[in-house]
């Protein structure tokens, strides 16, 4: 069940509004923000929406949600991010025509790149992030899992290693469930804590600093750099 929220609106100045997928990938990138010191960063998601779930496919109604808003049209850049998951082509197709279904209140429509981690100047100007990275397979937990195994000490990773395999997780879910057992190993406190609480509560776990957040980084400060 979707949480209540007060009715979205675009802040006076926000430079870059951010659309993901859900919370999770939402404190990531409010985490990469703050760590980078970019100024003018909005983030949202489609519960934030009024939507009642978040995911991948609740992405076009919260995109239409956007265009709708009367303030889009003095919005410097919209961000949208989203999962690769085993298809990052066709995610990528999935996702541009999402993008340009919505009119905007002067009759025009959002500038569609052509592909993601590239800009489509206009107004807003447009790009798209898809994790872990550009063509890669996977998704959000594959990303954050390859940063928290570099810091788990040798130890700790036997335990996760041993739990999966004797566990026989869904090859589908793995990368969640791994990134969990990390999770419960290193951050006893609250073992259940949620990913979107990571970067406040524990952010020695996922070090957001991490280089394999620099592909997604790098691009943010450039879209960031040229509004």
């Amino acid at each position: 069940m979707a949480r209540p929220n007060a009715p979205f609106s675009i802040k006076s100045d926000t430079k870059v509004l951010i659309l993901c997928e859900g919370p999770h990938d939402q404190a990531m990138f409010r985490a990469l923000s703050k760590h980078m010191g970019l100024d003018g960063i909005q983030t949202t998601n489609p519960i934030d929406l009024g939507t009642n779930k978040s995911g991948v496919d609740a992405l076009p109604i919260a995109i239409a949600t956007i265009a709708s808003n009367t303030p889009v049209l003095a919005l410097p850049g919209f961000l949208v991010v989203t999962d690769n998951d085993r298809n990052p082509a066709s995610r990528i197709k999935w996702l541009k025509s999402a993008l340009g279904q919505p009119t905007l209140p002067n009759g025009k429509k959002f500038p569609v790149p052509k592909a993601a981690f590239e800009i489509k100047s206009g107004t807003p100007s447009v790009a798209i992030v898809t994790m872990p990275g550009k063509g890669k397979h996977g998704d959000l937990e594959t990303l954050l899992l390859s940063a928290a195994r570099k810091c788990c000490s040798t130890e700790k990773l036997e335990c996760v290693d041993k739990l999966i395999k004797c566990a026989k997780i869904d090859k589908g879910k793995l990368s969640k469930s791994e990134l969990r057992a990390i999770l419960m190993c290193r951050y006893s406190k609250n073992p259940e804590i949620s990913f979107a609480l990571v970067w406040r509560d524990c952010p020695e776990v996922i070090p957001i600093d991490d280089g394999v957040f620099s592909e997604i980084a790098e691009f943010l400060k450039l879209f960031h750099s040229k509004l």
